[in-house]
């Protein structure tokens, strides 16, 4: 065992330590045969109860697996915790141990992969596959564990042992409480049939790079200078960057789904998690109650299947008098009304019909998805897309034309939320 492989093990130990704080918990180590080193030591705090398996007898292994993929000899869910370090690259049938690792982890559980992206062949007794982010989490994908974290060391690790040829590729996961209904993964068999007009594969090339200056302007408005800040779908950093520029933050943390955009992202935040926000519950990443003063979400929401628990989980996270910033667009847009009226709904690559949108607010729903998860507005700006002509607006009783619909009795409020494009909400925790 290299030395960053048993550092990557050690980081992940002192968070299942935090996590469970002395509560009796049972780790299964998969293909735990020391050599060179193991990871039962870093287990060995209060309350953990270290097991380790391989398929043959050998130092520190405590129970022989029955087959290499179906671990009959092992009880399903009686597991709090499943690690496995340098021994993915040797089996030939990696995904059928990771449905094996999901059926014996405990509902809520964590595990950690570890394996290599580079080096030399080095067969024990099969030397099969090097493993990037995406491979990690197309595994985790398979045997539907929900990856809470997951990067690999390109570059110099600090280790003079050698572990620079190897590259580390580490994965944490957490097995969900159940397969959310938004998962892309409803079936294991998919057809390859394609449509030829599915919205879903459009794509906007300048998605991960919005800077969002009008929301800076909001915040730098509104007098907050929060000193940690935590964001819902991060990007690639850019609006981070800019923020962090004006406001000068001690922390900066980003949950990000996107592996690329979240390495973009790693070189100007703290701190970057890449998750999957539809199953990723806040404890596990580490995140205390309480402990930032800035909760940022810009048109993340939206695509959220269930944003409502999701907004109350993350909001769990801001300290009283804390603030939420958080951009959603308006679907009673002019512009969404005209085309219902003409029979249109047309998804698109980016706006309101974004073809990843799965939720739809309107101002009403925009303040009780803020009140519901603790918040009270303060303060709500509009971008106004198309700009109406308010010259001739009144305070009451105005008539917008809509092609050949009216409607009559509109007050100025109500014509500017139908020009609203977005909304940007400043909504405060109570203190």
């Amino acid at each position: 065992m290299h030395q960053s492989s048993y550092a990557l093990m050690a980081r992940f130990a002192q968070r299942v330590s935090d996590h469970y704080a002395g509560r009796e918990i049972h780790v299964l180590d998969v293909g735990s045969t020391n050599i060179g080193g193991s990871y039962r030591d870093l287990f060995g705090f209060p309350g953990s109860k270290y097991v380790g398996v391989d398929i043959q007898p050998g130092a520190n292994v405590d129970i022989v697996l029955s087959d290499p993929y179906d671990w009959t000899n092992l009880r399903d869910e009686a597991y709090d915790v499943v690690i496995s370090g340098q021994a993915l690259e040797h089996i030939e049938f990696p995904w059928l141990v990771l449905e094996q690792i999901a059926r014996k982890l405990k509902v809520g559980g964590l595990g950690c992969l570890i394996a290599p992206s580079r080096g030399p062949e080095h067969r024990y007794p099969v030397d099969c596959y090097r493993y990037y982010p995406d491979g990690m989490r197309a595994l985790a994908k398979w045997a539907r564990l929900t990856v809470l974290e997951c990067s690999y060391v390109r570059g110099a690790s600090g280790f003079r042992d050698g572990s620079d040829e190897w590259g580390d590729c580490h994965c944490v996961v957490r097995k969900p409480e159940q397969v959310p209904s938004s998962s892309k993964v409803s079936s294991r068999k998919q057809s390859t049939a394609k449509h030829r007009s599915n919205p879903l594969e459009l794509a906007d090339p300048g998605y991960f790079d919005n800077e969002r200056p009008e929301v800076i302007e909001v915040i730098c408005a509104a007098g907050l200078r929060p000193k940690r800040i935590l964001e819902l779908g991060c990007a690639a950093g850019t609006m981070a960057k800019r923020l962090r520029q004006r406001l000068s933050p001690e922390t900066y943390v980003g949950l990000e789904a996107d592996s690329f955009a979240a390495e973009r992202a790693r070189a100007i935040l703290t701190e970057v998690h890449v998750v999957d926000l539809n199953t990723a519950v806040a404890s596990d990443l580490g995140l205390k109650d309480e402990s930032y003063d800035l909760l940022v979400a810009l048109d993340v929401l939206e695509h959220l299947y269930n944003p409502w628990d999701v907004l109350a989980d993350y909001g769990r996270k801001i300290g009283r008098g804390g603030y939420l910033v958080a951009s959603i667009p308006n679907i009673a847009n002019v512009s969404i009304i005209r085309d219902l009226v003409a029979g249109r709904w047309r998804y698109v690559a980016a706006g309101l019909l974004d073809s990843t949108h799965l939720r739809f607010f309107t101002l009403e729903t925009v303040q009780e998805l803020c009140a519901g998860a603790g918040f009270q507005i303060q303060h709500i700006h509009r971008l106004l897309n198309p700009a109406p002509d308010m010259t001739s607006v009144r305070d009451l009783d105005n008539t917008l034309n809509l092609g050949n619909v009216s409607i009559p009795s509109l007050s100025k409020a109500e014509i500017l939320n139908l020009f609203t494009q977005q909304f940007i909400v400043i909504a405060q925790k109570p203190g």
